[in-house]
């Protein structure tokens, strides 16, 4: 799951801004609100997710070409500042 409140995002600290990361890390020890995107790259079939706890591999070849366009907007609509490097290709 990525959280990210671009709407109150302005109120944190620089060092607390940025898309947040959860999943199973919680479970590893991580706490997620210390977790944060550092980069997504989106392959034909793959999405590849680093965050500085962990990085994980998605396989996306179930995913209908609708999600995937819906996936990419999302995704550029909370890079808008550049905080995570969002490769393509």
């Amino acid at each position: 799951m990525l959280l990210r409140d671009v709407k109150w995002e302005f109120l944190l600290p620089e060092e607390e801004r940025g898309v947040k990361v959860s999943d199973e890390a919680e479970k590893e020890g991580y706490d997620w609100q210390e977790n944060y995107l550092e980069e997504i790259r989106l392959g034909k079939t793959t999405l590849e997710l680093k965050s500085t706890a962990y990085a994980r591999k998605l396989d996306l070849r179930k995913l209908s070409k609708a999600d995937w366009k819906a996936m990419k907007r999302v995704l550029q609509t909370m890079n808008f500042d550049r905080r995570f490097r969002l490769i393509e290709g």
